[in-house]
């Protein structure tokens, strides 16, 4: 009470300076220790509460929503584009993964594209292990399969040069991972190969296993009900599959060569500096695989060009120079003829394969092109490009060459196509030329004599003997690289 009298007032005419000090009892002080003390201590339990709740509040988000959708930095919500609804047969989770876990280089497991209940399974199955929860930026919604993988492009870039999406990549964890687990979405029905979200994951996957430096070993976990890219994880790098799990250990030098790629079709892939062999390795695994689903998927062509489209759907574009076709088309421009013949014939060559279509180049005369010889084939002939394969052959070590022999048969139906060419009176004149192929002379038929079998060719009950000599393949042989096939 003597505190609050000795207040000044509004009206008080007395001088602040001359107003004696305000004297506190022991008691006044103490209680105003106190309540400073109480609002410090309230302050500090408000913080506490508040550190707690928002780390709670953080981490039941990350566990509900993998990947965190970025875009906008728009919080809360998911993409059901990578929205998964495959089961997970834990028990065959622990098989898969008790070899790996128990390891003692076994530090870290990324985690990616689980919901919550799931994320809880794993902290139970792997306890003792980091668990990283992988967050993906989501692929923007106007990046479709077309715009990956696009009709035509403009290889020439007269107008435009051609550019790829950009599809996000994982951040990195900062730390070591020995396994990356992901959950594939299979949302696009019975078309899910082509499914851009299955396509991303994947990808993003791969990119991060390939950012490891070090020389432990990392796996690559997928729960899927469908098999992963057989072109980017390839069969011999399966380490086991169980119902939907499939665990690969990828060779991670080998896929970041992969990852040089472009994403899809939308860019050229263009070819590798240097030369080498190129070499073709089977697979008793991978045909294993193309069998197994060759009735779940329908060929675009109804062969197996198509149906291997629809397995290995991440296919890259190639110039035209890898794969050049030997073609005239109807609306080709003289000039543009001359233009491909001077390419055909180019030294040194600027084609890195030069694909041969109507008559193949081993079953016509060495003299000159037999696609010459009949009027619906003539889109297909070129000397330039014939004499090109015939120089490759000669090349060709002796006993592969023995594989490019004519049968007698075949033999026959040469000379008599040239005849027919001669009575059409063609205006090239091929038919005109005099044969002098050194292969008409060597039989590798029963029946050599294509001359005597020429006398019968057309009758209606003729019949040939269609045995003939195959020569053995040799042990080892070594094809070099070339620029024609």
């Amino acid at each position: 009470v003597d505190l609050y009298r000795r207040r000044l007032t509004k009206g008080n005419a007395k001088d602040v300076k001359n107003e004696k000090p305000i004297q506190l009892s022991i008691r006044d002080r103490n209680s105003r220790c106190n309540f400073s003390f109480l609002k410090t201590f309230l302050l500090f339990i408000a913080i506490c509460i508040t550190y707690v709740m928002l780390l709670y509040s953080t981490k039941a988000y990350n566990s509900n929503h993998l990947p965190s959708v970025r875009s906008g930095w728009i919080w809360g919500g998911s993409d059901p584009r990578y929205t998964s609804d495959v089961d997970i047969n834990w028990d065959d989770m622990l098989q898969i993964t008790k070899k790996l876990t128990g390891k003692k280089e076994f530090q870290g497991l990324g985690l990616l594209n689980f919901n919550k209940t799931e994320l809880d399974h794993w902290e139970q199955l792997i306890p003792n292990v980091t668990h990283v929860l992988l967050d993906l930026e989501y692929v923007a919604e106007n990046v479709t399969w077309e715009s990956l993988y696009p009709e035509w492009i403009e290889e020439e870039e007269g107008t435009q040069v051609p550019i790829c999406p950009s599809l996000p990549s994982l951040r990195s964890p900062g730390i070591r991972l020995n396994l990356i687990a992901l959950k594939l979405p299979h949302a696009n029905g019975g078309n899910w190969p082509r499914d851009v979200a299955r396509l991303h994951l994947q990808l993003a996957a791969a990119r991060l296993a390939t950012s490891f430096k070090s020389n432990y070993p990392v796996y690559v976990l997928f729960i899927t009900k469908f098999f992963p890219i057989p072109n980017l994880f390839t069969c011999k790098e399966l380490v086991r599959h169980e119902g939907n799990l499939w665990l690969y250990r990828p060779n991670l030098a080998v896929l970041r060569q992969k990852l040089l790629l472009p994403v899809g079709s939308c860019e050229l892939s263009l070819p590798l500096r240097g030369k080498g062999v190129m070499v073709v390795e089977p697979s008793n695994c991978t045909f294993k695989l193309l069998m197994d689903h060759i009735d779940e998927f329908e060929s675009y062509n109804g062969g197996d060009q198509g149906y291997l489209n629809e397995i290995f759907t991440w296919w890259h574009r190639i110039p035209r120079r890898m794969n050049f076709l030997k073609h005239f088309w109807v609306g080709d421009e003289e000039e543009k003829k001359q233009m491909k013949t001077l390419l055909f014939g180019a030294e040194p060559p600027v084609f890195y394969v030069l694909h041969y279509l109507g008559m193949k180049p081993w079953l016509c005369f060495r003299d000159y092109d037999c696609n010459w010889n009949d009027d619906i084939f003539h889109e297909f002939a070129s000397d330039v490009a014939h004499e090109r394969w015939w120089k490759v052959h000669d090349e060709m070590p002796k006993l592969l060459q023995e594989f490019c022999m004519l049968k007698t048969k075949q033999k026959a139906k040469l000379e008599w196509d040239r005849r027919q060419a001669e009575i059409a009176n063609y205006s090239d004149g091929h038919w005109r030329i005099e044969v002098k192929d050194k292969r008409l002379k060597k039989c590798i038929d029963k029946l050599c004599s294509w001359k005597n079998m020429l006398k019968h060719w057309g009758e209606t009950n003729w019949t040939d003997d269609e045995s003939y000599y195959t020569p053995t393949p040799p042990a080892i042989a070594t094809i070099p690289f070339s620029s024609v096939t």
